[in-house]
């Protein structure tokens, strides 16, 4: 039924697109599939969009499946969108899918982060975004690698990064799904 569910956003989301995303919004769209006895996967996607026009629609969407014994999954899309003071059509789409699909003893995280930057020019970077971009990318890689992580420590660690954005944004949408 969850993966039912699960499988219905994503093909929502995918064909029938808010309509300013129809003719070119951007989209970060992350899947993370575990099907690994034991195994801890994260996949992760940074995206920076730059939205300078009269319409802001970004979507944003994280979606982790498992089906595996004893796995742990986490999908996670960060989006930080730059757009204009002058914008006026603004209709974000942010959404975490969490799955586990005949799992036995599995947890499946998504967690969709959909950060909104109000600017005078969507095409300069505000102070420190690049710094905590690098953190972020940093970080993804230090907790996708590291041996010994539990995946509680791996969501900690990503969820403190991603909340360093707050420090700059005009808004901010957080979505997390989990599957047990």
């Amino acid at each position: 039924m969850r993966l039912a569910f699960a499988l219905l956003v994503a093909v929502a989301i995918t064909m029938f697109p808010s309509p300013a995303a129809a003719v070119g919004g951007p989209s970060n769209i992350v899947i993370a599939v575990n099907q690994t006895d034991g195994r801890l996967a994260i996949r992760g996607n940074v995206q920076l969009t730059r939205e300078p026009g009269m319409v802001a629609a970004p979507q944003n969407f994280a979606f982790a499946r498992a089906s595996c014994t004893g796995c742990q999954t986490i999908a996670v899309a960060l989006q930080l969108n730059f757009a204009s003071r002058d914008a006026r059509y603004i209709a974000p789409q942010n959404v975490a899918v969490a799955s586990n699909d005949q799992c036995t003893g599995c947890t499946t995280i998504a967690l969709a982060y959909q950060v909104f930057f109000t600017v005078d020019d969507p095409t300069a970077m505000p102070d420190g975004v690049r710094d905590v971009m690098q953190h972020f990318d940093a970080e993804l890689r230090a907790v996708s690698t590291g041996p010994t992580i539990t995946l509680a420590e791996a969501e900690s660690r990503i969820v403190a990064v991603c909340n360093r954005f707050m420090a700059f944004a005009t808004a901010m949408d957080e979505q997390r799904s989990v599957g047990d």
